[in-house]
């Protein structure tokens, strides 16, 4: 019987500067006869062979559907082969701790009443420094250690989770199919399921920090993609009764990047409902310390 189902997207894994790191994280993966590991192809211009194969675990590569594209998609593809109890996911660059994630496969094997395990995230640079990457996922279980304010809909990444498959299935959980933040959609309606979970308080899964990924992608496709995302988010949360989170204070520090044109995007989705600021003043004030300014700019050119 399968236990696990681990699912990875990639896309040229196989380039030169790729080509041993999806190689790395399967051979963290504890080598087990009740985990298969799903390795979806997100249409790669250079096909990817594995240089070690499992001797227990098993092994499946799979291609994304051709109509389908991006990591979202992609894990949406693996969900509709995995025959796991519970699901697990992965970036394909970065790595588990072996032991670490036995253990909580061990668990979760004599385990019926949870339907989530959430665990922590470390992050490595390239140089093998730890990195700050998982600083923000930890904080937010810090949190609910302290004051037990539930994690599930802050803590975005679903490579932190350990999630019963039954759940995903039920309430028929699927991740975005945009290039950016294709998760948050995933998180969200996970979190309004009110599933049974349960904190492991280990340190299992690490994430590479160093070449520029689509979650540091500064452009204003990424941004406004996000934004776009966190609206649709914020309507589900509203939908359920649940306080939605403000747009400004999640996008203020891409407000330095691309000023005027996030600035606008905020100022339109305010007038279409959204939760954008606080209150009116903050949205006047707003508009005349950022907007006003480069508008009488442009008349002046």
């Amino acid at each position: 019987m399968t236990l696990i189902s681990i699912i990875i997207p990639y896309h040229n894994s196989a380039a030169s500067d790729r080509s041993t790191m999806l190689d790395e994280l399967i051979q963290s993966i504890p080598d087990r006869d009740d985990v298969e590991i799903i390795a979806v192809d997100d249409r790669s211009e250079v096909a990817w062979t594995p240089k070690l194969t499992p001797k227990n675990a098993e092994l499946k590569l799979l291609k994304n559907r051709p109509d389908w594209r991006f990591a979202g998609t992609a894990r949406n593809a693996g969900l509709e082969a995995a025959a796991g109890k519970y699901v697990l996911f992965a970036d394909s660059d970065d790595r588990y701790d072996t032991a670490s994630l036995n253990d909580l496969i061990e668990h979760a094997k004599d385990t019926s009443d949870v339907d989530v395990f959430l665990f922590r995230m470390g992050s490595f640079l390239d140089s093998g420094e730890e990195g700050t990457r998982h600083a923000y996922l930890d904080a937010h279980l810090n949190i609910y250690l302290e004051t037990g304010k539930n994690p599930l809909r802050s803590m975005v990444s679903p490579c932190t989770k350990l999630i019963k498959r039954s759940v995903i299935t039920e309430y028929e959980l699927r991740f975005g199919d945009t290039k950016y933040a294709n998760d948050a959609e995933f998180a969200v309606s996970l979190y309004l399921c009110d599933p049974k979970f349960k904190v492991w308080d280990e340190t299992i899964y690490y994430a590479r920090q160093g070449n520029q990924g689509l979650t540091t992608d500064p452009s204003i496709e990424n941004i406004l993609t996000r934004i776009k995302v966190f609206k649709r988010t914020n309507l589900m949360l509203r939908k359920a009764g649940i306080k939605e989170t403000i747009l400004l204070v999640r996008f203020r520090r891409d407000l330095k990047r691309h000023p005027f044109r996030i600035s606008l995007e905020l100022l339109k989705s305010a007038t279409q409902g959204h939760k954008v600021f606080p209150n009116f003043g903050e949205m006047m004030h707003f508009f005349n310390r950022r907007v006003m300014p480069k508008i009488m700019g442009k008349f002046q050119e």
